[in-house]
């Protein structure tokens, strides 16, 4: 839908308004549900990477084994981070800007409907004038008509 699409259309806006809000709180809940994912996940790779045992003695492969576990936690920790960044940085961003833009679009909703509402009202009144006029002129040519047969009878005697 384009600008021209949208010109003396202003149900059209609100609606595409609205679709693009709905859209935003669509993307609020997936951004919400990552971050609980990413939340048990890091839960659940932390939880795991404590439950490695270092203390037996494996040989050649005991600090292959502790590096395992070190980069299980390190992993664990970069996805907790990632679901608090989503959550504080994008999440709650988008949310306090959707609560900012709806106070904003039902004050503009609000003018908007006023002003069709006087437009539709001006535009009716207009189309009576209008009548009006064309009645009041069909009315002015009939007597012009009248008065001009009335001057030409006039001046011929009977």
């Amino acid at each position: 839908m384009g600008f021209e699409d949208l010109w003396d259309g202003f149900s059209k806006v609100a609606q595409k308004t609205e679709e693009g809000e709905r859209f935003t709180k669509e993307v609020l809940r997936y951004i919400k549900k990552r971050h609980e994912l990413e939340t048990i996940y890091a839960a659940s790779l932390g939880k795991l990477s404590k439950s490695l045992k270092t203390d037996i003695e494996m040989g050649t492969l005991n600090e292959a084994w502790i590096t395992i576990k070190d980069e299980s936690e390190n992993v664990a920790n970069i996805h907790q981070q990632f679901a608090d960044k989503i959550l504080n940085d994008i999440h709650d961003v988008i949310l306090n800007a959707i609560k900012e833009e709806k106070k904003k679009r039902l004050t503009h909703i609000t003018i908007g409907q006023k002003l069709e509402k006087e437009l539709s009202t001006s535009e009716s009144e207009m189309e009576k004038c209008n009548q009006k006029f064309r009645k009041l002129r069909k009315l002015q040519e009939k007597s012009l008509e009248d008065f001009n047969k009335a001057k030409a009878g006039q001046g011929n005697p009977k």
